[in-house]
């Protein structure tokens, strides 16, 4: 039984925070993402707990997707809120582990299609 998006979200989620109770969330950010980073004066640690608390459903952009690279790997793309910025953040689940991969402002728009009507 194939699974609707909203579903796998949510698993693609509980996943990733699992790996983050047990310490298996790698630092992988992309140049773009630690230039960003420094720029604004926030660590690595402090990107990846704000990911943590902050990724839902509700800002879920894309995904989940294959890994460009890694064949078991799977990525999904949110927006989230940082200081009142919107900010792209990719992160990666795989059975094992997870990782944090991007976290800086959006290149184009994004669409948020699990956002629930308030």
């Amino acid at each position: 039984m194939k699974l609707d998006t909203e579903n796998q979200v949510k698993l693609f989620i509980n996943l990733f925070h699992r790996h983050w109770q047990n310490g298996k969330v790698q630092d992988m950010y992309t140049k773009k993402s630690q230039d960003y980073l420094r720029s604004i004066g926030i660590t690595i640690k402090e990107a990846k707990e704000h990911t943590i608390k902050h990724i839902s459903s509700d800002n879920f952009y894309r995904g989940p997707s294959k890994h460009h690279v890694l064949d078991c790997v799977q990525v999904c793309e949110f927006g989230v809120n940082y200081h009142g910025e919107e900010i792209y953040v990719k992160i990666s689940c795989s059975e094992n582990d997870g990782a944090c991969m991007s976290f800086h402002p959006p290149e184009r728009a994004m669409q948020f299609p699990l956002k629930k009507r308030r």
